[in-house]
């Protein structure tokens, strides 16, 4: 297994590419257990970003995206070390040239990403930090399961926000997303009492 503990995403993504090229075939388990704890975010990453498909308007459709994020937001806040999937999906081969040429493809747009988003204030992301944070990726989740109209959108990405800053353990990133994600729930919350208010 592959530490990934302080490694920017880019180099996460290289150590999984060279992982592939050593490997006569690569299935799933594989790659969780190179990718490690970090998983756990990336898969956070991937279902928040269905959220922002417009096919997430219609009714029910980010509840049910919503629950994988929430299983992987519970496991990142109770310390699990790697994402759990059922053993049939770990055993699951994938394409072992169509992956090392996604990855290639998908790495130089990570490399940008972070010149912007890079480590700082680590003390957030980490340990008890990076609970909190995922705690707080839980009450955003819960949110988007609400049919509040068009909220699925600006719930999807601030999960996203504070995804990436978990995963290249940019505090200030992550106080961006808190802070965002705070006044949003604000809005939300006043907009609801003023509702009551008005018909009750």
């Amino acid at each position: 297994m592959i530490d990934c503990v302080g490694k920017s995403v880019s180099h996460l993504l290289e150590d999984m590419i060279e992982y592939a090229q050593q490997q006569d075939s690569v299935s799933i388990g594989g790659l969780v257990m190179v990718i490690g704890r970090r998983s756990l975010v990336l898969g956070m990453i991937f279902f928040a970003l269905l959220d922002l498909l417009p096919i997430s308007i219609l009714p029910g459709f980010s509840t049910i995206i919503s629950l994988p994020i929430l299983i992987f937001a519970v496991q990142f806040v109770v310390g699990g070390e790697c994402l759990w999937l059922p053993a049939w999906v770990k055993r699951r081969e994938i394409n072992k040239r169509k992956l090392i040429a996604g990855l290639t493809k998908t790495l130089p747009y990570f490399k940008k990403i972070e010149r912007v988003i890079k480590p700082r204030l680590c003390f957030i992301s980490d340990g008890v930090g990076g609970r909190v944070i995922g705690i707080v990726i839980i009450i955003l989740v819960l949110l988007l399961m609400l049919p509040i109209f068009l909220s699925n959108f600006i719930f999807g990405f601030l999960i996203i926000v504070l995804a990436i800053g978990l995963l290249n353990k940019d505090g200030l990133a992550i106080l961006i997303g808190v802070i965002a994600s705070a006044m949003y729930c604000a809005i939300i919350i006043n907009i609801a009492l003023i509702i009551v208010q008005r018909f009750f």
